[in-house]
């Protein structure tokens, strides 16, 4: 612990916001950012997204999801206006479910095969992929508009989505 260092701004001071498991979380006293302490290795973390399963009653909210990425996409388009959509952590697909509605050419990643094969099911098998951010990123591949939510703080390297 007395090596720990903030993973955004480089900060050494933090103040220890509890516990859970072998885990610390560590608010860095110089940004604010909440990391854990130890990190978990690559294959640490996608061992818990296997074994990781959709939170209850999610699908149940399906319409009120889609209603909500519709109307976050509307806006969002405003500022890239172009078609091409990807959504990073994408869960069950409601996001690319709602660009794909909108006219988007929509595509969606995460790291959870077990999901990626619910939102295939759900929305399309052409618009999902069970890969990381990080070899995603590798193909090179261009979007008008990278779309996340509640993702960077489940990243190994939160300052490579800049």
């Amino acid at each position: 612990m007395s090596s720990w260092q903030c993973m955004i701004c480089g900060g050494t001071g933090f103040v220890d916001r509890g516990r859970k498991a072998d885990y610390t979380l560590c608010q860095c006293v110089r940004c604010g950012t909440v990391t854990i302490d130890p990190l978990p290795t690559a294959e640490e973390l996608a061992r818990l997204y296997t074994e990781y399963s959709s939170t209850p009653g999610y699908l149940i909210k399906r319409e009120k999801k889609l209603r909500r990425s519709r109307r976050r996409l509307v806006r969002l388009r405003r500022l890239a206006p172009g078609k091409r959509l990807l959504d990073v952590g994408c869960n069950l697909g409601y996001t690319v479910a709602a660009g794909n509605a909108l006219g988007m050419e929509a595509r969606g990643i995460d790291i959870d095969p077990a999901t990626i094969a619910q939102a295939k099911e759900l929305f399309g098998a052409e618009h999902f992929e069970a890969v990381t951010v990080e070899d995603f990123a590798r193909r090179g591949e261009k979007f008008d508009m990278v779309y996340t939510a509640e993702t960077i703080e489940h990243t190994l390297d939160p300052v490579s989505y800049t």
